[in-house]
């Protein structure tokens, strides 16, 4: 394991044992066995580490291209996709299987430390997916593709 990831690593259990409020770079180094000033070289701020850590789960769990494949099959199916349920779940599988991201947003949303957006690298992909389907016509094109998948990832 590189240093990198085990500061990723020791960052997440901190993160979810403290909330990003609760927790200190101090702390994450001392949990990664790696001197303070290291993790700056790594990281410039505790809210970088954060993303980093928010971007690291979402990637391994390939969240950007399941919710691709379901926006995908609901516009290409419409209601038939929803009632087979064979993608729709997602995102909430996602969350099933990640409890510590879960236990990350939820702290941060206790604390109002700072908006919670979205992965912007997800949010992208999904985005420009949309406006791909928009163009052959099979999403709508009076919907917003950006709003649309801010407010799915708001339920």
């Amino acid at each position: 394991m590189t240093t990198r990831d085990n500061i990723l690593n020791a960052a997440e259990e901190i993160f979810v044992s403290s909330g990003f409020s609760g927790s200190s770079m101090k702390s994450i180094a001392e949990r990664a066995d790696v001197a303070k000033s290291l993790l700056y070289h790594y990281f410039s701020s505790k809210r970088e580490l954060w993303d980093e850590v928010i971007q690291r789960r979402v990637s391994q769990a390939k969240l950007p291209e399941r919710m691709i494949e379901m926006v995908s099959s609901i516009a290409s199916e419409g209601l038939r996709a929803v009632r087979s349920r064979k993608n729709h779940t997602t995102y909430f599988e996602f969350l099933r299987d990640n409890p510590q991201f879960v236990r990350m947003l939820a702290w941060l949303n206790a604390e109002q430390a700072f908006p919670m957006d979205p992965p912007l690298e997800m949010r992208k992909e999904v985005i420009e997916k949309l406006n791909e389907l928009q163009k052959k016509g099979v999403f709508r094109d009076d919907i917003d593709p950006r709003m649309f998948v801010i407010c799915f990832m708001a339920i």
